[in-house]
């Protein structure tokens, strides 16, 4: 069987022009479709049109915005895997 190579592009954008708000890729939006790509048995290239770290939307690691996070992007494209449980 023929392994899928799949190139998903993550923004470089980490501010909300001059209102001072940060911004980046929400987290669960990237790493829904990486973990079916991956658990597809597909090959994955994630980059950035500047390169390097791709800033994460940091309303998306609150909370209550997912209960499960399953990866976060280091600044060299190695990833880390852990649950968070909610406080309530």
């Amino acid at each position: 069987m023929q392994q899928h190579k799949i190139l998903m592009v993550l923004t470089s954008h980490d501010a909300m022009g001059d209102t001072g708000h940060q911004t980046g890729f929400w987290l669960e939006e990237f790493t829904t479709p990486y973990y079916a790509f991956k658990d597809a048995g597909a090959s994955i290239v994630v980059a950035s049109p500047k390169g390097g770290k791709a800033p994460i939307d940091p309303n998306s690691e609150a909370e209550d915005a997912q209960l499960i996070r399953h990866v976060v992007l280091t600044g060299t494209l190695s990833y880390k895997t852990w649950l968070i449980i909610p406080s309530s």
